[in-house]
């Protein structure tokens, strides 16, 4: 039974796709010859990124407008500018453990191991029970070259303690599953390879 909702949920879908790309010309889909198309196609969030630009210059201490304009840099690829706007809207909100913990997810993303383990750090200095900040600290650790396995296990321990029946709890839990499955690595406190 369960394969037949999932097949006829996948032909449902794959016929809605086809519908769309049926109405749509040729050219629109794959840009054509307009180098407008082939702009939109190299950066699909150009248009977003100009909006909220825009909105941060009109309104520069809107600590959610700076924020959603990082992350949406940050996510694009363009790690190097969202860097100033995170570091603008935690001098416009130098307490949100929110901004740090975005800014440290970005920098981790972006491979600047050093700078997101501070940023990280800095939002549990505000915030001591942030169990998501536990939780990402321990993933950017377990990426560590080498890992700091014992790190990230206590502090995937001590997320899951905070609240056992949150989503990031399970993700938590399924990582120390993982760790107690995989064999024995160097745990040693290493630097990562990207900051040196």
């Amino acid at each position: 039974m369960r394969v037949s909702i999932i097949t006829f949920a996948s032909l449902i879908v794959c016929s809605m796709v086809a519908g769309s790309l049926a109405i749509l010309p040729f050219d629109s889909i794959f840009g054509g010859d307009n180098p407008e198309n082939a702009e939109n196609l190299a950066n699909p969030n150009e248009d977003l990124i100009q909006d909220l630009m825009a909105d941060v210059e009109n309104d520069p201490d809107n600590v959610d407008a700076i924020l959603l304009l990082a992350n949406v840099m940050g996510n694009s690829g363009r790690l190097s500018e969202a860097i100033p706007y995170y570091e603008h809207a935690l001098g416009v909100a130098p307490d949100d453990a929110s901004v740090r913990l975005d800014f440290a997810r970005a920098l981790a993303d972006g491979g600047l191991q050093r700078d997101a383990e501070l940023q990280f750090e800095r939002a549990l200095e505000m915030q001591p029970d942030n169990q998501e900040a536990m939780y990402y600290l321990a993933d950017l650790y377990l990426a560590w070259n080498p890992s700091r396995v014992e790190d990230a296990v206590a502090l995937l321990e001590q997320s899951i303690a905070i609240y056992p029946d949150a989503f990031i709890a399970e993700r938590a839990q399924r990582q120390l599953d993982s760790l107690s499955a995989a064999p024995p690595s160097d745990t040693s406190l290493g630097s990562p390879e990207a900051d040196d």
